[in-house]
């Protein structure tokens, strides 16, 4: 109530301050109004600040930091208030200059991964890899002297050829031939081959006449032997492809027989009994009619060599010979998985 009253006087003082009432009694002796005349110079000067210079401005705030010293930081804003509210606020100065740039603050997280950018461009070719293993080649013969026409008449076995029970024929027992040791006479030979005997004691032996030969191969490729064959006087000509050191082999599969006790013979057929790949010719042919064969076969897993055999188990007898002539082994193609032919 009384901080009220307080504030009342001292409001009417102010107001008479201001009034020009208050100048009309000056000239009295009352030395109340003296003073508060003093007050009325005091606050004249204070007022000042209502000039918009500057410098007074600057004389304002002078007056509100006096307040402020006095009191408590909380009244600075209502002592600037009371006695500033009429001061114009200073303009803003020019901006200063940029200053030193700062130290690099930490390196921030990994943010997240950007989209693949377009491909770049081919790179240079790299050096050329090893050679690989041999491939297929279906063209060349891989048997020497397939002919015969290497070799002299009369020759047993052939040049590049096992055997026995077989010699070299000339002419009229041939089917083609070529130039070989003159540019006008050729050589036109072929190979015969008598057949298999019959054991005349127990425990007799005897093997058919045949020819062999082993050529290198590449598992899993496909191989076609081929070749023209004449069988006369019931003669049994079979060729076969065989494949040492593994269950098609061995090298050479003759059919073999045996004598037994008491009479007759057992045969042995290794073709028959490890399903070896191979042909049977017709066995009662015309003389001088050669016919044309052919044998596809699949180098099976571990193969190396392949044993091109043939051999005649028909009729012994000078007459039932088997004639064969223009032998081609090639690779036809491949890899395989296996290979057929039912006929």
């Amino acid at each position: 109530m009384n901080k009220r009253r307080h504030n009342n006087k001292k409001e009417i003082i102010e107001h008479l301050l201001d009034s020009t009432l208050f100048d009309s009694a000056i000239n009295t002796n009352d030395s109340i109004l003296s003073n508060l005349f003093e007050l009325k110079n005091a606050k004249h000067q204070k007022d000042k600040c209502h000039d918009h210079h500057d410098r007074c401005h600057d004389h304002c705030h002078d007056c509100c930091d006096d307040c402020c010293n006095d009191h408590h930081h909380d009244c600075c804003d209502d002592c600037r208030k009371k006695k500033c509210r009429k001061c114009r606020k200073c303009p803003t100065g020019p901006t200063g200059g940029t200053g030193p740039t700062g130290g690099t603050g930490p390196t921030g997280g990994t943010g997240p991964t950007g989209g693949t950018g377009p491909t770049g461009g081919t790179g240079p070719t790299g050096p050329t890899g090893p050679t690989g293993p041999s491939g297929c080649c279906p063209c060349t013969n891989s048997l020497t002297n397939p002919g015969f026409d290497l070799s002299p008449l009369g020759q047993t076995p052939p040049t590049g050829w096992a055997g026995t029970g077989t010699v070299v024929t000339g002419t009229n027992d041939a089917h083609s031939g070529r130039f070989v040791l003159s540019p006008t006479t050729p050589v036109i030979q072929s190979v015969s081959i008598l057949g298999l005997g019959t054991p005349g004691t127990p425990g007799a032996i005897t093997t058919p006449g045949f020819i062999s030969q082993e050529v290198p191969v590449s598992p899993g490729c496909c191989y076609t032997l081929s070749f023209e064959a004449q069988v006369r006087d019931n003669g049994i000509l079979v060729a076969s492809v065989s494949f040492p050191g593994t269950a098609l082999g061995p090298c050479t599969p003759l059919i073999m027989r045996t004598g037994l006790a008491g009479g007759g013979f057992l045969t042995t057929n290794p073709i028959f009994t490890n399903n070896i790949p191979h042909i049977v010719t017709q066995s009662n042919q015309p003389s001088s009619v050669f016919q044309h064969y052919t044998l596809v076969v699949c180098a099976p897993v571990g193969a190396t060599t392949a044993c091109i055999t043939f051999q005649n188990i028909g009729n012994p007898a000078p007459g039932g010979e088997a004639l064969v002539d223009n032998v081609v082994f090639q690779n036809t193609g491949g890899p395989c998985p296996s290979c057929s032919q039912n006929f």
